[in-house]
């Protein structure tokens, strides 16, 4: 019982520690993290720009100091956003095909 608890405790502080390291990136890094998590790819310039344009009319992305922030507690709708977008490009139901 004592494993099992220390393997889940290590567990949750792994998963928290990777957690804090994506909530704190930048708006530009957190796009291209959920494109390469889901096309193995980083977004265009044009994406990220229309992305940013339309998060920014959502509330989700706010200008600070001259930099594109990301709203407090905003990242799940962000990147629910993004994956409905790659949702629809052609390229994410396509394999390549492995010789």
């Amino acid at each position: 019982v004592k494993v099992k608890y220390q393997y889940e405790v290590d567990r949750f502080l792994k998963l928290s520690t990777r957690n804090n390291r994506v909530l704190a990136l930048n708006t530009d890094n957190f796009i291209d993290y959920v494109f390469l998590t889901a096309l193995q790819r980083k977004a265009s310039d044009i994406e990220a720009a229309d992305l940013k344009a339309y998060l920014t009319t959502r509330g989700y992305l706010t200008m600070s100091s001259g930099a594109l922030l990301i709203v407090s507690n905003r990242h799940d709708e962000i990147a629910q956003v993004v994956l409905d977008y790659i949702s629809r490009l052609p390229e994410f139901y396509y394999f390549l095909r492995v010789n």
